[in-house]
């Protein structure tokens, strides 16, 4: 029995994508997407001190380490191929403005440069945003309980112009700011570091206690969900 000709219009179609499809090395060779370790990025949640490791309840098995314990689990990394990491600061003490993101003697600062001198071969990234460094626990400057956008873009710049000097080969700002990206960038470019390239961040529910959010009610309209409704987080205040 012959075979059945094709009717026309299947006749005429110049792309036939199930020809790269027959068989599992055809598809290995041209496989677009490929997911490997190397690709992985492994957020850290660092703290002052050392010899420190205090487990997050919200991420079971995860904690909040001190410099010489990120470096020791940056080994571990390595081993199991992982391509970076992600460092949220979680220092000890807090302000209204924040400023505390942009210490170059910091949590985060302080864990680029014990990385970078261990020689580890990962790409280190740094979150830039205040959140975590507020006494009221939101990304940006206060005033008249309202967020001041304008005023917080030069302390983000500043942190990340400081995780730059440590380290970073990455930044990501996700502090919810118009026009953070251009801050970031021009803060990096004056400050002669042009070589270090921006990341887009989302956060984490999950994060919130892992970096110690805390939030005051006021301030929940500033928040937005996912579905595009102003968030209710109900920070609690975590030590």
């Amino acid at each position: 029995m012959g075979r059945v000709a094709a009717p026309a219009h299947l006749r005429l179609l110049k792309q036939r994508p199930r020809r790269l499809r027959r068989s599992a090395a055809l598809r290995a060779l041209v496989r677009e997407t490929r997911l490997a370790p190397q690709q992985l990025v492994m957020p850290m949640f660092v703290i002052d001190g050392h010899d420190r490791a205090e487990p997050i309840q919200s991420l079971p098995g995860h904690s909040r380490l001190s410099a010489d314990r990120a470096v020791a689990a940056g080994r571990d990394l390595v081993k199991l191929g992982v391509g970076g990491v992600l460092l949220f600061g979680i220092p000890e003490r807090k302000d209204d403005d924040g400023r505390a993101a942009a210490d170059p003697h910091g949590p985060v600062a302080t864990t680029l440069r014990a990385m970078r001198e261990a020689g580890l071969p990962l790409v280190l990234a740094a979150d830039v945003c205040l959140c975590e460094y507020t006494t009221h626990g939101h990304c940006g400057v206060v005033v008249n309980d309202e967020v001041d956008n304008d005023a917080t873009l030069p302390l983000l710049s500043g942190a990340a112009v400081c995780y730059a000097q440590a380290g970073a080969d990455l930044v990501g700002p996700s502090a919810m700011m118009d026009g953070q990206v251009a801050a970031l960038r021009e803060g990096l470019d004056d400050a002669g570091r042009k070589e270090i390239q921006k990341i887009m961040s989302r956060r984490r529910v999950d994060f919130d206690e892992a970096r110690r959010l805390y939030m005051q009610d006021r301030f929940k309209k500033n928040g937005i969900g996912p579905d595009g409704r102003p968030r209710d987080p109900k920070f609690v205040s975590f030590s």
